[in-house]
């Protein structure tokens, strides 16, 4: 049977090899069909994951006693983000989806929505210009190995380039781990572990 994992990586590859992979008997027009199908499916469910979240943050408000005012503020803050963000008669999109479907893919599997900070620092590090070598550094709780990390890699490695993530060795397993579900479960993308030191053999 096919499942929405299925269709979902199908859906970032967007061509018709792709779903035809699933099922054979697909014509270019199912397939496009069923591509538009798969993209409104993740986009309503974007939207109840967000429902979800913003019913999560109140019963965290809820839950803190009176003297923990600051967390109440920043949780409230979140909210109100999470409620109005999306809602201004200006809101546009921080990516487009017709470019960058992993992203959407990404949002539905894991429910996390992605911060506007994260969708800068992505598209400012997958711009395929040669004359972009940038270098950032972002401080803890930013996303750098839970969400950065697999979509960069995912970006990169276009059938022209390869990538390639080199962890200390404190964290190796807990990336590995993590890349297994978001870049293999989620993305599709095959993760290749390899470990090497100075007495490794080369021959």
């Amino acid at each position: 049977a096919i499942s929405i994992d299925d269709l979902s990586r199908a859906f970032i590859r967007q061509n018709s090899l792709s779903y035809q992979a699933l099922q054979p008997t697909l014509t270019p027009q199912h397939c496009q069909n069923l591509h538009d199908a798969v993209y409104f499916y993740i986009q309503y469910s974007r939207q109840a994951q967000r429902c979800l979240r913003i019913h999560g943050l109140l019963e965290k408000i809820r839950q803190l006693s009176p003297l923990q005012n600051m967390q109440r503020q920043e949780l409230i803050q979140t909210v109100f983000d999470e409620l109005y963000a999306n809602d201004r008669f200006d809101y546009q999109e921080p990516f487009d989806p017709a470019l960058n479907p992993e992203r959407l893919v990404f949002e539905h599997r894991t429910g996390m929505g992605l911060r506007p900070a994260q969708h800068a620092m992505l598209n400012l590090l997958s711009d395929p210009s040669p004359t972009n070598k940038k270098m950032v550094q972002l401080i803890m709780g930013k996303g750098k190995t839970t969400v950065i990390l697999p979509l960069l890699a995912f970006k990169k490695a276009d059938g022209n380039h390869l990538s390639v993530i080199i962890a200390p060795e404190a964290l190796v397993d807990d990336i590995v781990a993590d890349l297994h579900v978001k870049s293999n479960l989620i993305l599709g993308q095959k993760l290749v572990f390899f470990q090497f030191d100075r007495s490794s053999p080369v021959d």
